[in-house]
């Protein structure tokens, strides 16, 4: 491990308020430090001294590099942890590189970031030019949460997000624009994508003060193995009975049954395992879906890209090449959502998508994009609007170090922790908390160590004559709450809940839920514990 400031030996180097400047030494540098991907990181000073970017101290690159230098250098004194700007700024003088051979060391630097990414299951990677600050920040997000990875000269990350978008893309729109909106793919032809991942979707945008670059890894394995639609979506984290509704929603010849979530929630991997059952079920039927752009490709389903502007003309186009089954990627305009409703009443099982916070919330959204009477009425069909369907995905605590909440719940406030008690009863004692994690989990990555993934928590809801005619009458909160007080009524807060009495998740988990305790004291605690 690298000494501490106060490790160090007396009189060694600077004290914490000097000025590294003074000391550094660029010739010594380049002749140790040879990685391009370490000048900001790594720079030796006459006085003895190596400075280190903080944050990168324990990584297995920066170790194996120190170890040489504490060889190879025998002026070598101590190793003091600095902030990123410092070394940035040390290194700021630009080193001369041969165009092509600059080229060549971006690309293995993005192929290097993707491996890495797609080893650790990273969902998303966010590349951030700030020209204020004059650097680059790396992000990765992994099992939801945003993690800051590495740090750069402006000019470094604007070359990588260059070469990203005008190089190893296959879909683009010309070269890498930073002032301008952009999107594109990296597919399979080109040979950059590492193991594990189907495709990497690219979206980038000016920001204030500077720029951003999205990447949407797009894994092979989706997940969605299983002998039937219920036990692939029990694989997901729903329960059984969920299972078992969703199959039923898609046993209808006609109607429409929505999803709805965040992005990231997995949506689109509850899409395809719907998809690939109904095309094992029902495999005489044409399959057709409108998506912008295709995520993954379906054997045996015909999928039509669109641009997000034109899903009303495509709606109207599909129903002329003759479909039993249209999925439409996402409801955003009136046009698309009247297009939509109209391809269900027309004869057709329809699945979508839309944003909105709750199952319910997904017809109040409806309503709010159909403003006309006659396409209103449609939504108060329980034959036309079949089933409405919302899910999250939270983190799972690994069961090979997570501990009893029992043996320490100061982490839960109190009147929290009293509540969850008396909803929980005697299953309290199977709460768990994170751990500090386990070779089975992580290793190296701390804020991912105690988790060993993502899952589902969802609620189904099979509309009927009843619910939506009160929802008519007295609005959708109204029905909503009837819904809810139903006793089998599984909301996502109370599928949240049975996670959590089982020891899947912790309490830190609930973040974007709509989950008030306090109502769920109606709801027994041998309900909640039952579990899927």
């Amino acid at each position: 491990m690298i000494p501490s400031l106060a490790e160090a030996q007396p009189g060694c180097g600077l004290d914490p308020k000097g000025e590294p400047s003074l000391f550094y030494d660029r010739a010594l540098t380049d002749r140790f430090v040879t990685r391009e991907d370490l000048r900001d990181v790594i720079a030796l000073c006459t006085n003895g001294e190596v400075l280190v970017s903080e944050g990168y101290q324990d990584e297995v690159r920066v170790q194996n590099l120190l170890a040489l230098i504490r060889i190879g250098w025998k002026a070598y004194r101590c190793t003091r942890p600095v902030p990123y700007p410092v070394l940035r700024d040390l290194g700021s003088e630009a080193r001369p590189v041969h165009p092509t051979e600059d080229a060549g060391v971006m690309v293995n630097q993005a192929r290097q970031m993707l491996a890495e990414a797609a080893r650790q299951e990273v969902s998303d990677i966010h590349l951030v030019m700030d020209a204020n600050g004059r650097m680059g920040t790396v992000l990765m997000r992994v099992y939801g949460d945003l993690r800051r990875v590495r740090q750069m000269k402006l000019h470094e990350a604007e070359e990588l997000a260059g070469v990203i978008y005008g190089v190893m893309a296959e879909e683009g729109e010309g070269h890498y624009n930073p002032s301008a909106p952009q999107k594109a793919r990296i597919g399979i032809r080109g040979g950059h994508l590492p193991p594990g991942l189907h495709g990497i979707r690219i979206q980038s945008t000016p920001i204030l003060g500077g720029s951003m670059m999205v990447l949407r890894l797009l894994p092979k394995d989706v997940g969605v193995d299983g002998d039937s639609l219920s036990e692939t979506l029990c694989g997901l984290g729903y329960t059984p009975e969920q299972g078992t509704q969703m199959s039923r929603l898609l046993d209808h010849a006609s109607g429409i049954t929505v999803i709805s979530g965040p992005t990231g929630s997995g949506k689109t991997t509850t899409l395809v395992a719907a998809l690939k059952s109904l095309r094992s079920r029902q495999h005489t039927r044409h399959l057709l879906t409108l998506e912008d752009p295709p995520e993954y490709q379906i054997e045996g389903v015909r999928q039509i890209p669109v641009q997000h502007e034109d899903w009303g003309r495509h709606i109207e186009e599909v129903m002329r090449l003759d479909p039993d089954i249209v999925m439409v990627g996402e409801v955003r305009s009136r046009e698309g959502a009247v297009g939509t409703l109209q391809v269900a009443n027309t004869g057709h099982l329809v699945l979508t998508t839309v944003h909105a916070n709750s199952a319910w919330k997904i017809l109040a959204r409806l309503l709010d994009l159909c403003d006309k009477p006659e396409n209103q009425t449609l939504l108060y069909d329980p034959s036309v609007l079949r089933g409405l369907v919302a899910q999250r995905l939270v983190q799972t605590l690994c069961s090979h170090c997570s501990r009893p909440l029992e043996e320490d719940d100061s982490s839960i406030p109190v009147r929290d922790a009293g509540i969850l008690r008396t909803l929980l009863g005697h299953r309290w004692a199977q709460a768990r908390r994170r751990g500090p994690g386990c070779p089975r989990c992580q290793t190296g990555q701390g804020a991912l160590m105690g988790i060993a993934g993502r899952s589902v928590v969802a609620e189904v809801v099979t509309t009927t004559r009843d619910l939506l005619h009160q929802a008519r009458e007295e609005g959708v909160e109204q029905a909503e709450r009837a819904w809810t007080r139903h006793p089998d009524s599984l909301t996502m807060a109370r599928h949240w809940l049975m996670r959590f009495a089982q020891g899947e998740v912790e309490y830190d988990s609930r973040r974007g839920l709509d989950l008030v305790l306090e109502e769920e004291a109606e709801w027994s605690a041998e309900r909640i514990g039952e579990g899927p």
